[in-house]
């Protein structure tokens, strides 16, 4: 028997690591051929390595599994599995739209899938068909064929691929939305914690569970005035004893649902109206909540760089995705910007640092091409922080 195993205590699961494997072969050999040298240069010695070897590499393994059965730890496909108990599913990766001016010869019929590049290489197919007019197509959507944050400037689609005959021109006169990446380990954690209150009744919790397990809600922000006087807060002003929901996505019967629901008492705060009825009593309820106001968000990055042989410009266009991604995306223990998150300058560097042969000077932000001054950027609290591109600033030093 092996003089070392896997021990469960009051931290956790332990396994012995490499130093303690080898010594323990090296005891087992000794036992079997008293005064043996056990020595890495002998051939004895590099057998027992090599025992070390697989046997770490076993227990490796074995703690990786160990770990994947806690939802704090656990990774794909394990993390998908435990979501499951709670009927939960990751976002999947999105892709970018753009909207494309398009002349051409008039009458001219642009069947869905006409595929159109931008500057980067990036490919984009219609989604439908359309037909060129006497003032062009002003809106074609297009879509990304490769899913993810694939940034899109405005004036960057400027080609159809291969040429098509009948087609003069195009170009999307304004930036794009920009896609996403596949929900990341620390977003879905963040999402199921949020949603285990799925099953309450009356509280807060239970409300945003609820909403964030709609298939088309990405994101939710809620509060309650418990007090019996009317409050503002972070420029929302809350009706006494009410509760307050801030939701992008999701339908008003879906809302107007969850509220009739896991509503106990009180009222409700908001710009929209969801209007239900009880399927059991026939009685007509209705209940306000806010869909968020965007708020874009301007960086000012100053990078220097460090034995690099990248132009200023391919610089300049890794730092905007970098900071891109992470703010739509999160990276590491920091999630991406929700509504009412208050965008902290210094959570960024992590994610420029990552990028070869630079490194941050400085990261500011502002809400305002001329006031990007600040190390943080604080929303209403139904404020929705948002990104572009063309909103980040880069100095290269």
């Amino acid at each position: 028997m092996l003089p070392f195993s896997i021990t469960i205590g009051s931290t956790g699961i332990t396994v012995p690591d490499t130093p303690t494997i080898r010594a323990g072969y090296s005891t087992v050999w000794q036992s079997a051929y008293p005064n043996l040298n056990t020595d890495a240069s002998t051939p004895q010695g590099q057998i027992i390595t090599s025992e070390t070897a697989i046997m770490a590499n076993v227990m490796a393994n074995m703690l990786a599994l160990f770990n994947s059965f806690n939802p704090r730890t656990a990774t794909a496909p394990m993390q998908d599995y435990l979501a499951n108990i709670f009927l939960l599913e990751r976002f999947p990766a999105t892709s970018s739209v753009a909207y494309l001016v398009v002349y051409g010869l008039t009458g001219k019929i642009i069947p869905a899938g006409t595929q159109f590049q931008n500057e980067n290489g990036d490919v984009f197919v219609s989604s439908s068909v359309y037909t060129i007019t006497n003032s062009g197509v002003p809106d074609m959507q297009v879509v990304c064929q490769t899913s993810g944050a694939i940034a899109v400037p405005a004036d960057s689609i400027t080609k159809v691929i291969p040429a098509v005959q009948g087609i003069d021109s195009v170009n999307n006169t304004s930036a794009g939305t920009i896609g996403s990446d596949s929900e990341t380990r620390e977003a879905f954690d963040i999402r199921i914690q949020n949603t285990i209150s799925k099953n309450a009744e009356g509280s807060l919790s239970a409300i945003l569970s609820n909403v964030l397990s709609l298939s088309d809600v990405s994101d939710a922000v809620v509060w309650e005035n418990r007090t019996d006087a009317e409050v503002t807060y972070r420029g929302v002003t809350l009706e006494p004893h009410s509760v307050y929901l801030c939701v992008l996505g999701g339908t008003s019967a879906e809302i107007g649902d969850i509220f009739l629901k896991k509503l106990d008492c009180g009222g409700t705060n908001g710009a929209q109206t969801a209007n239900v009825v009880d399927s059991v009593t026939g009685v007509a309820y209705s209940f306000k909540y806010d869909n968020p106001t965007l708020v874009p968000v301007f960086f000012a990055i100053t990078v220097n760089k460090i034995g690099t042989g990248l132009s200023d410009e391919e610089i300049t266009t890794l730092v905007k995705n970098a900071i891109v991604a992470q703010f739509n995306n999160g990276l590491g223990n920091y999630p991406k910007v929700s509504i009412a998150d208050t965008v902290y300058a210094p959570r960024f560097y992590c994610g420029v640092n990552a990028i070869d042969g630079i490194e941050p000077e400085s990261i500011l932000v502002g809400t305002a091409t001329g006031d990007r001054t600040h190390t943080s950027v604080v929303p209403l609290l139904n404020g929705l922080p948002t990104i572009s591109a063309d909103n980040i600033a880069v100095t290269v030093g």
